[in-house]
């Protein structure tokens, strides 16, 4: 991730002239500040003086200095991985840059909320937002972060994968580097091709990681700074990608005892991780245990539990290759029990993390309410707000329905991976279908989540949709489903059109006839009618279950939400009506429940639609 860099102003501190007025205090404040935090090991230093600044600021009604003052603090916090206070005073610096008219600014603001976003796994919001920066106006101090940008975006690709977006948008970092400001050329040039050397090992371009490995060295060479032990160890890969194994090993050894870069236990754990990779894949099984296992001391004595487990799993796949069973058991499960706690504590600091978020802009979102009172403002809220109780329900919800069944994949698999040739055809049989069944519950799961968030972003243009072909359709989808529960559906005759979006309607009557299949009495009766009435075509799916109590039926539309009731009877993840919700909502429609509640009456969904005018032809 690229440093998020302060805008140092020249000194006023070295004035001997009259009192300085607050602006210039201020200006003097944020330059010691951006000095201290650059060259000071202790940051908290820094908290008097950010307090000072902005009492200082806020009393003089200086807005430049508040502008540099929430930058700063947004910059404090997110390097603390406090996030959701870094977003709250990078909304503060980037409402301040749009009154100013000031770009730079504007797009440092945008900096913090795309790091914020990459680091919470949110690579979409991330690239969209560190895509703005290329729409923001072009103006000198926006071209010198240029660079910066594409190294960002860079990396979210890394995270995500797709290393020939991540190596195309490094380069093109390396075509601006050129206007990146001196103070921090060094930095931003050995973060770019650390980067470039580890998407061309990915890519099995080994001869490539070794060139921009050595051009990074010369460049220290000609700047006369010292080469960093971490671009050592990047060459000393790019070697053994090569089959250099000699020269790979003198260059970790060397990166080893250079003291310019990471230093200390987990730096030592690195290194003998890295060699006992090395011999490990020269077949050297005494000298890349003693790695493994000296690497393993390290890092638990730096108590790191994710190289740790790294450690774990080198010795697992070690033993296992040469034969040793008894230990290679021993390493991998040590190893899976690691990742699954790792699992769970990156899972559950990440809802925290986006639960946090969720209530700062939920405060905001308070906040604007007081001031704008429009009713295009206020719809635009409501909007937010709808998407804030998802989150919220995401935050509280996701986590276990996805980790149960990755969970699963993840032990069969492994089961599979180590011990296939020893076990019987039932169980390898047993193992396959976990991962299959585990496999699409989380399709499923994840198919619907898109689905609603492309229903969202998307906009249609409505056309007239005949109800009844729609109807159709989905119910022949549903064939399986209604035969196994022995159910019965009936559809009344001649239902009128509707102005609308054909797939969206069907994928619409799929989850309303799925669910009254599912919640349905024994066996299952639905019966669908439709009237055209003054302000739409209203229709009706009515089942024979036990229905819904009043509160459930507040939350009866809201993600991830099942009816306690039936959580353990009934498969689902929660998602199908508020899918349903979403489509339409977005025809511009209406949807809501009657039922008594009382076992036996069943429920009614209402759908309201827009009609087809009169004078407009039918498809």
């Amino acid at each position: 991730m690229t440093t998020i860099h302060a805008q140092v102003k020249p000194s006023l501190l070295s004035e001997p002239t009259s009192q300085p007025t607050p602006e210039q205090q201020v200006d003097a404040l944020c330059e010691r500040i951006a000095l201290l935090e650059s060259t000071s090991e202790d940051t908290n230093a820094l908290l008097p003086l950010l307090h000072e600044a902005q009492a200082l600021a806020s009393e003089a009604h200086y807005q430049r200095g508040l502008k540099e003052v929430a930058f700063l603090w947004a910059r404090w916090y997110f390097l603390r991985a406090n996030y959701p206070q870094a977003v709250a005073h990078a909304r503060a610096l980037h409402t301040i840059a749009l009154e100013l008219d000031d770009p730079a600014y504007q797009f440092r603001a945008m900096n913090i909320f795309g790091n914020v976003q990459t680091m919470i796994g949110n690579y979409t919001d991330a690239l969209e937002i560190f895509t703005q920066f290329f729409r923001l106006r072009d103006i000198p101090e926006l071209r010198v972060l240029r660079c910066s940008v594409y190294i960002n975006i860079g990396v979210i690709y890394l995270q995500l994968e797709q290393f020939n977006q991540a190596l195309d948008n490094s380069l093109r970092a390396l075509d601006y580097f050129d206007d990146v400001l001196p103070a921090h050329r060094h930095h931003v040039y050995l973060n770019l091709c650390d980067n470039l050397a580890f998407i061309y090992l990915k890519l099995q371009r080994g001869d490539d990681a070794r060139q921009i490995c050595e051009r990074a060295i010369d460049y220290c060479e000609a700047e006369n700074i010292p080469v960093p032990n971490s671009l050592l160890i990047m060459l000393g890969k790019a070697f053994q990608a090569l089959k250099d194994y000699d020269r790979a090993y003198e260059l970790m050894i060397q990166a080893r005892d250079v003291k310019v870069g990471m230093q200390g236990g987990y730096w030592e754990g690195f290194v003998n991780l890295s060699l006992g990779i090395l011999w490990a894949e020269c077949h050297d099984v005494e000298r890349a245990e003693g790695h493994f296992q000296a690497a393993l001391h390290y890092f638990i004595q730096s108590n790191t539990p994710s190289e740790i487990a790294q450690a774990h799993e080198q010795l697992y796949l070690l033993y296992k290759a040469h034969g040793d069973m008894t230990r290679a058991l021993q390493h991998c499960e040590t190893f899976h029990t690691l990742n699954k706690q790792l699992f769970d504590d990156q899972t559950d600091a990440r809802l925290k993390t986006i639960q946090a978020l969720h209530d700062v802009e939920k405060a905001r979102l308070e906040r604007e309410t007081e001031f704008q009172r429009s009713q295009a403002l206020r719809h635009d809220l409501e909007e937010r707000e709808q998407l804030i109780v998802d989150l919220d329900a995401y935050a509280h919800s996701v986590a276990h329905d996805l980790k149960n069944p990755l969970s699963v994949i993840q032990g069969a698999a492994d089961f599979l991976l180590s011990f296939a040739a020893d076990a019987d055809a039932a169980q390898v049989a047993k193992m396959h279908s976990l991962i299959h069944d585990a496999a699409e519950k989380s399709t499923q799961i994840i198919n619907a989540l898109l689905d609603i968030a492309k229903m969202r972003r998307q906009e249609i243009a409505p056309k007239p949709v005949d109800m009844a072909r729609v109807i159709e359709e989905a119910i022949a989808r549903l064939n399986t489903m209604l035969d196994n529960r022995k159910g019965q559906i009936t559809v009344e005759a001649s239902l009128p059109p509707v102005l609308g979006e054909s797939t969206w309607l069907e994928e619409m009557w799929m989850n309303l006839i799925s669910n009254g299949i599912k919640y349905g009495g024994t066996p299952p009766q639905i019966m669908i009618s439709g009237v055209q009435e003054a302000d739409g075509v209203h229709f009706q799916i009515r089942d024979n279950g036990d229905g819904m109590s009043p509160s459930e039926q507040k939350r009866l539309f809201t993600t991830f939400v099942r009816l306690d009731r039936h959580q353990a009877q009934i498969e689902g993840h929660g998602l199908g009506l508020s899918i349903v919700k979403t489509i339409i909502e977005k025809l511009n429609g209406k949807v809501w429940l009657e039922s008594s509640g009382r076992a036996g009456e069943g429920a009614i969904f209402h759908i309201l639609l827009p009609a087809v005018p009169l004078a407009e032809p039918r498809y």
